[in-house]
């Protein structure tokens, strides 16, 4: 029984790089055999949606790797595409955990230069942007963790929006395997989070949409005045 089994038809596979010194760099323990070997199965089980993370601006990284990452996960056959440049957060136990408390972000010209020759290429082999980072190909639905309102992470150290809060898994892989034989939820950190924080947290994500439906803002929104002439300030 898989996945597909449950009702499940929209998939978001967080590959990162299809580059082994860029796994290792970002602490990865997996090879990219694997993800390719992952992603074939995935586009045979025929689901509606199959959506990739892929980080650039890595340290490094050129413009060849971003190429070779991209025209890869095209060959594969993914129809949607969410990229995203390397962010760190050295003071958090994450950080820690990843030994990169010493990586700092590439400068905002590496970037911007990285990020137009993704927006080009994408264009150029038949895919569309859907919001600040994501790209999709065809008349499929749009999926991912940047745009989706719900969604649920399967591994160690993935993250689930359900509607009564934000699920964060184990990192541990051993502590998540034992725990799912037990049949415990993995969850390692659980953030409740009320309608006025739900609210805030589907702003935040409409920012990466580049879209924000101003009925929508009223509706969440509009019995605050302050929060109006703010987002108004914004809007100018």
């Amino acid at each position: 029984m898989g996945i597909k089994d449950f009702s499940i038809s929209l998939v978001s596979v967080g590959v990162q790089s299809f580059n082994d010194q860029f796994l290792n760099f970002i602490g990865r323990k997996y090879s990219s055999d694997i993800i390719s070997s992952v992603l074939e199965k995935l586009v045979k089980d025929d689901f509606k949606s199959i959506n990739i993370d892929l980080m650039f601006a890595l340290p490094g990284q050129s413009i060849a790797d971003l190429k070779y990452d991209l025209q890869k996960a095209i060959e594969l056959g993914v129809n949607q595409i969410t990229t995203y440049p390397l962010f760190t957060f050295p003071y958090t136990a994450v950080g820690s955990y990843l030994r990169i408390k010493k990586v700092k972000m590439p400068n905002l010209n590496v970037r911007r230069k990285q990020y137009r020759f993704i927006h080009d290429f994408m264009q150029r082999n038949g895919y569309n942007r859907v919001s600040v980072w994501g790209f999709k190909k065809g008349d499929v639905p749009r999926y991912s963790s940047v745009t989706r309102d719900n969604y649920i992470g399967l591994g160690a150290g993935a993250g689930s929006h359900l509607p009564d809060g934000f699920y964060l898994n184990k990192f541990s892989v051993d502590e998540y395997i034992n725990n799912c034989l037990k049949n415990k939820f993995p969850t390692a950190l659980f953030l409740k989070l009320d309608k006025n924080l739900q609210n805030y947290f589907w702003l935040y994500w409409r920012l990466y949409d580049t879209v924000i439906d101003k009925q929508e803002i009223y509706n969440r929104f509009g019995a605050d005045n302050k929060k109006i002439c703010y987002l108004s300030f914004l809007q100018k």
